[in-house]
């Protein structure tokens, strides 16, 4: 008969240390995903070229940037030339698509485009820019206003009424003046493409308590295209 042999597995043995010993560590950084060091930005995009302008539009094309993290889209700013401030952007678009109609301009006027590249990463290119003067107005009808029944104002806080409105029946409208009490607002000139809307933060204390219906809409020639808005708060 073959004895059975019985195996004891083995405890480890624990290490002692005699106190008041010393010990040495080293410590070796490792660039894990969430600390690599990212490459540079997008390269500055190509020349803009136009094409097609005219009062109100204008159709600009650019050369690609190049990204060793690959181009997510472009940025593009605009701004009336001479204006104060950074440029809103006023659109975006995919990293194949290097063209843009830039359209609701205001005729016979300097505008400041950009171009902004933008890669995978969040990062920004130096902008590409060029400077486009739309034709002259060509002499068609005075816009129309929006209607009366579609300005809406509701009081914000004691010193701001924020104000909304309908589009302007009329074709190739590029903005509105916003005007309170026969006189137009500091910075109450709102241009599309942005929203038809304007926060008004100039009205005194107590006279943010009306009525609605006291808001109403007047025609006002702004340039070749535009209606107004007439508020009262009084």
């Amino acid at each position: 008969m073959t004895p059975r042999i019985f195996l004891r597995p083995r405890r480890a043995k624990a290490a002692l240390v005699a106190i008041g010993t010393s010990f040495a560590f080293v410590l070796i950084p490792y660039a894990g995903p969430a600390h690599a060091v990212l490459p540079g930005p997008p390269t500055q995009p190509g020349a803009i070229t136009t094409s097609g302008l005219g009062y109100s539009s204008v159709t600009m094309t650019w050369g690609p940037s190049h990204d060793t993290l690959g181009v997510e889209g472009y940025e593009i700013t605009r701004q009336v030339s001479g204006a104060s401030g950074p440029a809103p952007v006023i659109a975006t678009t995919d990293g194949g698509v290097t063209h843009y109609t830039a359209q609701n301009l205001y005729a016979g006027t300097d505008y400041v485009f950009g171009v902004f590249a933008i890669d995978t990463a969040g990062q920004t290119s130096t902008p590409q820019t060029t400077t486009v003067t739309t034709a002259a107005f060509p002499g068609t009808a005075t816009p129309l206003p929006p209607s009366d029944n579609s300005v809406a104002a509701h009081p914000f806080s004691s010193s701001r009424i924020d104000v909304a409105w309908a589009a302007s029946p009329s074709p190739d409208i590029s903005g509105y003046q916003v005007i309170r009490d026969g006189s137009p607002l500091a910075g109450g000139r709102v241009d599309l493409p942005g929203g038809l809307r304007y926060s008004d933060n100039s009205v005194s204390v107590g006279k943010a308590k009306f009525s609605t219906s006291r808001y109403r809409s007047v025609l006002r020639r702004f340039r070749y295209s535009a209606g107004c808005l007439r508020v009262t708060d009084s």
